[in-house]
Parts: structure tokens; sequence; C-alpha cells
């Protein structure tokens, strides 16, 4: 019985292709497109279009905040806003400080809100044509400028000539400089002996307050220090005297 089944017969190999043939490209390289002209104007204006949203849509939102924040703990009151005395600002920095943690949440800090107020305080005070054509933080650099008159030239410079940042903030250096041949401001600087002279002068005032802590010292420390102190006192009586000279 066993002798009359017939064996099956093996299945015949598949026929495996070349792997050079897979990996050669069967496309001729002299033959591949050129890009498309009106294809690619079209990949730069998607590009540019979603640039342009992504910087309108975030000064939107830091223009927003910053009206509300100035609208809902100043009064909506500019005035108010930048006088540094009203207690609006003290009872403004303790929310800041009170809920740090609950601002750190939604991505916001003390340092971010105080840059939307400042950049909707000057934004609002600017002609429509020019508001639009800048953006957050050329509203920054223009917050640095304490005369309205001045600010509103260079932001109009700046909207008119398409200034980068660094454009404007070269321009407002330069209407800080003095000009040339006019006097330094603030108080002229001391020739360093005159400054040397006034740290001994308030290192000497200030000795007046280490008597309370002297009872602290040990025998051995106030012997080192009063033999500190009397090769100190010997060299300012040879000071004193140079200048009596």
């Amino acid at each position: 019985m066993a002798d009359l089944i017939t064996p099956a017969p093996a299945p015949s190999p598949t026929p495996t292709p070349d792997a050079e043939a897979v990996a050669t490209p069967t496309t001729d390289p002299t033959t591949d497109p050129t890009p498309d002209p009106a294809l690619t104007a079209a990949f730069d204006a998607t590009l540019g279009h979603l640039r342009h949203l992504n910087r309108t849509a975030f000064l939107t939102y830091a223009l927003e905040v910053g009206r509300y924040l100035i609208a809902t703990w100043f009064d909506d009151d500019l005035k108010v806003y930048r006088d540094r005395r009203s207690p609006h600002h003290g009872a403004f920095e303790s929310l800041l400080r009170e809920r740090r943690e609950a601002l750190a949440d939604l991505n916001l800090s003390a340092y971010t809100l105080r840059n939307y107020m400042l950049a909707n305080a000057v934004w609002r005070e600017l002609p429509e044509s020019v508001r639009t054509r800048l953006d957050l933080t050329h509203l920054h650099l223009l917050a640095t400028i304490p005369d309205s008159i001045t600010r509103a030239r260079l932001a109009h410079e700046a909207a008119e000539q398409r200034w980068p940042t660094r454009e404007l903030d070269r321009a407002i250096e330069a209407e800080r400089a003095p000009p040339p041949g006019s006097p330094p401001r603030g108080r002229p600087k001391l020739p360093p002996p005159v400054k040397a002279w006034r740290r001994v002068v308030t290192a000497a005032r200030d000795a007046q307050d280490l008597h309370a802590g002297l009872g602290q010292l040990t025998p051995a420390q106030r012997t080192a220090l009063r033999g500190e102190l009397t090769a100190a006192l010997s060299q300012l009586q040879g000071a004193l005297a140079a200048l009596k000279a």
C-alpha cells in the first residue's frame, strides 16, 4: 500500500531579483523635471503667509494681555499705569508674587506680563498706519524712550523704512548720545585718590558700630586686631600729614 503513494513534487523556487537591479534606479537622471516656477512661488507665498500669521497672532495675544491688565489693574489709565507711586502697582505686584506658580502654568512670568503692558501702552498711542507695521520687539524698544514725541517719530521712521529691530536700537542709542562737544552728563568722575580717601572715611564711620561686638572677641583676637589697627592708624597719620603739606 505504501508503495502506491506518490510523493508530491517539491515546489519550484521563486526567482529572486538581482539586488543590484533593485537598488539601481531605472529613471534616467537627465530626465528629472526642473522645479516649476509657479509651484516654487506658491511654496514661498504659503511660508510667507504662515510667518505673517505666526507673528501677528503672537503680537495680538501679547497686546490683548497687556490691554486687559492695564484695564483691570490700572483703571485703563496710562497715567496711572506710568505712575510708579500709584498704589495700583503694589496691588499688581502682589498678584505677580502670590500667583507666580499659577502664571507659570500658563507659560507666563512677571517679566513677560510687564513687557506685554509696556508694548500695549506704546501701541495704543501710535497711529494705525504705524502700529500695524511694528512687531513686539519694536514696541519693547520704543517703550524705553521716555519722551513721547521722540518715541512717535522713531516709530514712524521704523515703520516707513522697515527697520529691523537692530536698526531701531541703533537709532535709539543715537538719540541718547550727547551731542559732540557737550559736557558729560551726570556727576563728574572722581579721581582715584579721592575715591580711596572716601572709602577710608566710610570704614572709619562703620568702625563705630563694631563696639557692640567686641565682647565676642577672645583676648588673642583683641590683641591681633589692636596691632592691625595701630599699623593702619600710623599709615593714616602719614597720609594725613601729606594732605596738610
